[in-house]
């Protein structure tokens, strides 16, 4: 089975601005461009490329008002507008998506949720896919079937719904979210629904009714308060119903087939990061094309270098040791290399600088991430060489030897950590 991942791009979009706008911080380049939504964007597509492996994928956008304002002239009224920061970064957006790899599509008089509804419905049409939607927008629950999930994003982490979980969570079908909104509207939306009737009265009716169609077949058996309120308002939920209902025969311009996602246009990307000032997403890409390198190499670089030149003697080994000032029993997470002062500190094996600064307990730290998968670290150093972000080959100068008083003398305390766990290093070391 092929499976599509259907991303809701305004509202990741959104999200991403208003996870920092909200507490004044906007990011900008040095040209003053705002950047804040754009870097959200590109790590939630990070994030979702890795999680979900795609074959396929498309980001959908809006392009402006839709056939719902023709229909209801107060749709989505009363909404705040759009910052101008948020509104400059759109285009941006539109650009960066294909330079990832993935499909980006808009169309005039449609929302991004009826682009993800037609390419579900193909989806469900075709018996080679399937479909994973991703958004925080509830309305695109109706859309789940027996070929389409929802990845729904909360605040920290998400929940994924099939018809199994809806059901056990709202006690009606997929679909009926349309005839849900129909009862109870949906402010966000400024979908009006019946008036005096909320989310647990409207589930309750069409845990019994089905839909909002038998609602009202059988409005002589509901009593009260509740058939009043459903007769004056009915106009208004078979409107507000018709208004939630995704429209799934969107003119789209590509096929499945042609969602394939084949990875990012790296110069083009490159160029677009360093437009923007995304350096930690430049630093990626210096990973990846090392680890590519090895690999074309064929090379496996878990046994590193010496980190000391002619220096081999270990004054406190690996593990359990009574501390030479203290007196105590601890683990000692690595070993010290005793050396003189300014001795020359050498990487390892190939890697990237992950750290370099002070760290409490340790002086002056280089930590390096390889690209084997190991890290190191390097510690109690006189002067660091390199900064955070190097490239750095195996056998290159990072630091000098450092002083830790009389006690415990000059030395390197040398660290190697595999899967966040620390090992011996001289089992990875020459």
């Amino acid at each position: 089975m092929k499976k599509v991942i259907l991303v809701d791009g305004n509202n990741l979009l959104f999200r991403s601005y208003f996870a920092t706008a909200y507490t004044g911080n906007t990011m900008r380049n040095s040209k003053g461009f705002p950047t804040n939504g754009l870097y959200g964007l590109v790590n939630m597509l990070n994030k979702i490329i890795r999680e979900e492996k795609p074959e396929y994928m498309l980001v959908a956008f809006d392009k402006g008002k839709t056939f719902r304002h023709e229909k209801y002239l107060d749709y989505k009224g009363g909404r705040n507008e759009t910052p101008d920061d948020l509104k400059k970064q759109f285009s941006v957006a539109k650009k960066l998506v294909p330079l990832m790899g993935i499909k980006c599509f808009e169309i005039d008089n449609y929302e991004a949720d009826d682009i993800i509804g037609t390419y579900s419905k193909m989806a469900l049409i075709d018996p080679e896919f399937e479909t994973t939607i991703v958004s925080s927008d509830k309305d695109l629950l109706q859309l789940i079937n027996e070929e389409t999930e929802v990845k729904l994003l909360k605040q920290k982490d998400y929940i994924r719904m099939n018809e199994e979980t809806f059901i056990d969570t709202y006690g009606i079908k997929p679909i009926r979210m349309i005839d849900l909104k129909g009862l109870m509207g949906d402010a966000s939306d400024n979908i009006p629904g019946v008036k005096g009737i909320g989310e647990k009265t409207a589930l309750k009716l069409l845990q019994e009714y089905d839909s909002l169609e038998n609602v009202y077949d059988n409005i002589d058996n509901i009593k009260g308060a509740t058939k009043q309120k459903l007769i004056d308002g009915k106009e208004s939920a078979f409107m507000s119903k018709d208004i939630a209902t995704i429209y799934n025969e969107v003119p789209v311009t590509y096929s499945l087939e042609e969602l394939k996602y084949d990875g990012p246009d790296v110069n083009g990307l490159r160029e677009m990061y360093s437009d923007l000032e995304f350096y930690s997403f430049l630093k990626d890409f210096k990973e990846e094309e090392k680890k590519e390198e090895l690999s074309l190499n064929n090379t496996e670089y878990l046994k590193g270098i010496w980190p000391v030149k002619s220096y081999k003697e270990i004054s406190s080994p690996f593990g359990q040791r009574i501390h030479p000032i203290t007196g105590k029993q601890s683990f000692h997470k690595g070993i010290d290399i005793p050396a003189p002062q300014d001795t020359d500190i050498l990487s390892c094996d190939d890697g990237i600088i992950s750290f370099s600064g002070v760290m409490n307990g340790y002086g002056n730290v280089i930590k390096i991430k390889h690209f084997d998968g190991k890290e190191t670290l390097y510690a109690h150093n006189n002067s660091n060489v390199v900064e955070e972000g190097d490239v750095v080959k195996a056998g290159q100068v990072i630091a000098k030897v450092g002083t830790t008083g009389n006690s415990t003398g000059n030395h390197l305390h040398f660290e190697t950590i595999i899967n966040n766990e620390n090992i011996n290093p001289i089992n990875v070391v020459n």
